[in-house]
């Protein structure tokens, strides 16, 4: 009895500090994803997935994410692919503040959300503990504009009206960022 508890215990210990090593946090900024908070899992040395929440400076959304890590040195590229969705939010202010009160005031920023698919390669630094990384690819977006039908003033002669508008693309992304894995 005593020699299976002492191999429980092990076991039991062996198993904690694998959990532990497969298991980080990740925190990053980038385009469209904004900055990010996650929580990072390893099921396979070369598989990373993770899951966080983000703020794009309009509101609060979250992301998921694989990335491929195929080799296992102090430097390596890594492909990855993230889903992310940030709501509807006041975008007004942050266009106000960018490009001064003309069109900013126009209700066609008052409801802005977005979700999108990044589609990244990578380079990693770090191995055990920690790793920095640079990711760059292209990633789609789709979202809405909208506040109901807009006036915008740019002049006092030139009056434009805009509706709710749905607007997709493909733009160029990134993001920088660390991960810590826990001891």
């Amino acid at each position: 009895m005593k020699l299976f508890s002492t191999t429980l215990a092990a076991v039991t210990c062996v198993c904690a500090s694998v959990a532990a090593a497969d298991v980080g946090v990740m925190a990053d900024v980038g385009a469209p994803d904004g900055a990010t908070a996650s929580v990072v899992y390893r099921p396979l040395r070369a598989v990373r997935l993770h899951a966080g929440v983000g703020h794009n400076l309009v509101s609060t959304g979250q992301r998921v994410g694989v990335t491929l890590v195929p080799f296992r040195s102090w430097v390596t590229p890594t492909l990855s692919i993230d889903h992310g969705r940030y709501p509807e939010g006041d975008a007004r202010s942050l266009v106000r503040s960018v490009v001064g009160d003309g069109m900013a005031t126009a209700s066609l920023f008052e409801r802005v959300g977005y979700e999108y698919t990044n589609g990244h390669v990578g380079l990693e630094l770090g191995r055990k503990r920690a790793t920095l990384y640079v990711h760059l690819g292209v990633s789609r977006l789709a979202g809405d504009l909208g506040g109901g039908t807009t006036a915008m003033t740019s002049d006092e002669d030139v009056t434009v009206t805009i509706g709710d508008s749905h607007v997709s693309m493909w733009t160029v992304s990134g993001r920088m960022g660390v991960i810590l894995y826990l001891l």
